[in-house]
C-alpha cells in the first residue's frame, strides 16, 4: 500500500469552505492526520484475501458433502418412522371408530328413554297448568268485575265533584261580572 502525504491545514481550510465550523474542521483534520500516520501493517493484502477465499470454499465443499450424507440418512429414518406411524394411526382410528359406534348406540338408546320420560312428565305438567290457568281465569274475572264496579263508582263521584266545582266557579264568575258592571270606568 502506498503512503501519501496528508496536509491537515489544507483539509481544515477545505472543511471550513464546505460549511464546517472552524473548531469542527480543525478537530476533523487532526483526526484524519492521526489516521493517515497510523501503522497499516496488520491490514489484509489481496493475497491474504484470496487464500482465505480458497480455504473457505474448501470448507464449504466439505461441509456440503457431510450435510448431504446426513440429510439422506435423516430422510431414510423419517420415511421409516412415517410408515410406522401410519400403520399405528390406522389401527388407532379403526379402534376408535368401533368404540365410537358403540358409544353412539348407547347414547341413542339412553336419549330415547329420557325423551319418553320427559314427554310423560311434560304432559302431566301441562294438565296441571291447564287447571291452574282455569282457576286463575275465574279469579281474574271476579277481580275484573270488582274493579269495573269500583271504577264506575269512582267515575260517578268524580263527575259529581266536577259539576259541583263547575257550579261554584260559575257562581263566582257571575258575581265578578256583576261587580264589574258597577265599577266606574
Amino acid at each position: 500500500m502506498l503512503a501519501t502525504a496528508f496536509d491537515p491545514l489544507a483539509a481544515a481550510r477545505d472543511l471550513k469552505a464546505a460549511g464546517f465550523e472552524p473548531e469542527q474542521a480543525e478537530a476533523l483534520a487532526a483526526q484524519l492526520r492521526v489516521a493517515a500516520g497510523a501503522d497499516h501493517a496488520d491490514l489484509a493484502t489481496k493475497a491474504d484475501i484470496d487464500a482465505l477465499r480458497a480455504a473457505t470454499k474448501a470448507d464449504i465443499g466439505a461441509l456440503r458433502a457431510e450435510m448431504k450424507g446426513d440429510i439422506e440418512a435423516l430422510c431414510a429414518a423419517t420415511k421409516a418412522d412415517i410408515g410406522t406411524l401410519r400403520a399405528e394411526t390406522k389401527a388407532d382410528i379403526e379402534a376408535l371408530r368401533v368404540e365410537t359406534k358403540a358409544d353412539i348406540e348407547a347414547l341413542r338408546v339412553e336419549t330415547k328413554a329420557d325423551i319418553e320420560a320427559l314427554r310423560v312428565e311434560t304432559k302431566a305438567d301441562i294438565e296441571a297448568l291447564k287447571g291452574d290457568v282455569g282457576a286463575l281465569r275465574a279469579e281474574m274475572k271476579g277481580d275484573i268485575g270488582a274493579l269495573r264496579a269500583e271504577t264506575k263508582a269512582d267515575r260517578e263521584a268524580l263527575r259529581a265533584d266536577f259539576y259541583r266545582a263547575l257550579w261554584i266557579q260559575g257562581g263566582a264568575i257571575v258575581a265578578i261580572l256583576t261587580a264589574l258592571r258597577f265599577l266606574p270606568l
